[in-house]
Order: structure tokens, then C-alpha cells, then sequence
């Protein structure tokens, strides 16, 4: 391994249909290892595929210095770096933007919201705190009103996540 960073590859995947621009997101976490300090680091990226497309090989292009130029299959991609990790991302009719539930740190969720999918613009709203000290990542936001996941929230939704012990799946009610 040459250089302090190792890259330990791409997992966690959460697929986004957004209707509104037309495209599939899929967000995934990219894991590297510094060496110097013997530790490691997960980082967002996403990749991104025209609905009209189906998803076919070749029609998936990733975010890199502010553009979706890079192929999805070993192209380059850039650390979303202000996107929590694990996140749960729809659109926010209340907020008029999108909006995303995600492991701010090990056992902290956070609410983040960006006006562009275009650019990727993401910023930090609130901290949620933890429901219990064993939370653990990937959280599903779903409307309050319909407890659905349609890809929409309004302003009373519930974030699903789970817990390792004991191990089971609770829901918190939020109200922007």
C-alpha cells in the first residue's frame, strides 16, 4: 500500500427515484484507511442514471468536481463530505428542497437539506441526538400522514431505524 490513504472500496448503497429531475441517485459509501493515524473514514458519493435510461450499463455518470462527467463503472467521484453517512434522501414538499436523514456520528442522526441535485449542495439543519446509545445506521424517512415511502415527506415525518440491543426497529416523529 502506497501513499497514507487506502481505499477500502464502495458499499451501503441507497437508491433515490427523483421524479422530480428525472434521474435515479444512488448514494454509497465510499470506506479508505489513513495509516498515519490507524484509522478509517466513510465518505459519501453518488452516482446518478436518467430514469428514462432503466438503469442500463453505461448510462450512469458520477459527481466529480461539480459535474456528472465521470462513468459510473471506475470513474472518479467526490467525497460528499457534508452528507452524513447511511442517508435517507427525498424531497421535502414543506421545505420546497430535498432532504436527507443520516448517521451524523456513530450513534447521532441528522437532518440535512439541498436545494440542487444538480450540485450537490448540502447542508446541515439540525442534529437529532440518538434515541438510544446502540442506534445504528441506515434510516428510512417516510410522510407521517401516509407512512409511505413515495419519495416525498411534508412537515410531520418519522424517521425508522434500528437498535443492536435489543435488536429492534423503532420510528421517531419529526416536525420541521
Amino acid at each position: 500500500w502506497k501513499g497514507d490513504v487506502v481505499d477500502g472500496g464502495c458499499g451501503d448503497p441507497h437508491l433515490f427515484a427523483d421524479t422530480k429531475s428525472g434521474y435515479f441517485y444512488l448514494y454509497y459509501v465510499n470506506k479508505y484507511f489513513l495509516k498515519s493515524r490507524n484509522s478509517n473514514e466513510h465518505k459519501m458519493k453518488v452516482a446518478r442514471c436518467k430514469i428514462s435510461d432503466k438503469m442500463a450499463p453505461g448510462k450512469w455518470f458520477k459527481f466529480y468536481n461539480g459535474a456528472w462527467t465521470e462513468p459510473g463503472l471506475g470513474g472518479n467521484g467526490t467525497w460528499l463530505d457534508k452528507l452524513h453517512v447511511f442517508p435517507d434522501v427525498k424531497y421535502s414538499t414543506y421545505l420546497n428542497k430535498y432532504i436527507a436523514i443520516g448517521q451524523a456520528t456513530v450513534t447521532e442522526f441528522g437532518i440535512q437539506t439541498c436545494t440542487s441535485m444538480e450540485t450537490q449542495d448540502w447542508t446541515n439543519v439540525e442534529n437529532l441526538g440518538a434515541f438510544s446509545p446502540m442506534t445504528w445506521g441506515y434510516p428510512l424517512l417516510t410522510d407521517d400522514a401516509n407512512q409511505a415511502d413515495n419519495g416525498q415527506v411534508d412537515q410531520t415525518m418519522r424517521i425508522y431505524f434500528g437498535v443492536l440491543a435489543p435488536a429492534k426497529c423503532y420510528y421517531w416523529p419529526v416536525t420541521l
